[in-house]
């Protein structure tokens, strides 16, 4: 986390560092079996959350998230 401590005092970083670990208050880690990590990077406000491939309300989801949630 070093370094992204050094990139955040120099750029926006999303999500803001009380949201990086969103997913270990869905869950406990015994519970996890796998872990799917987004590519595509969030570049505006609001958008990334600590869970991958998801916003929160009242954002609307990314048009690239469709195929996801359709197929």
């Amino acid at each position: 986390m070093t370094f992204v401590d050094g990139e955040r005092q120099k750029h926006t970083v999303y999500p803001p560092p009380h949201q990086v670990f969103t997913w270990t208050q869905m869950c406990k880690i015994e519970d996890v079996k796998v872990v799917v990590l987004g590519q595509d990077p969030y570049h505006g406000p609001n958008q990334a959350h600590g869970l991958c491939f998801s916003v929160q309300r009242p954002v609307s989801p990314p048009p690239r998230y469709f195929f996801i949630f359709v197929f």
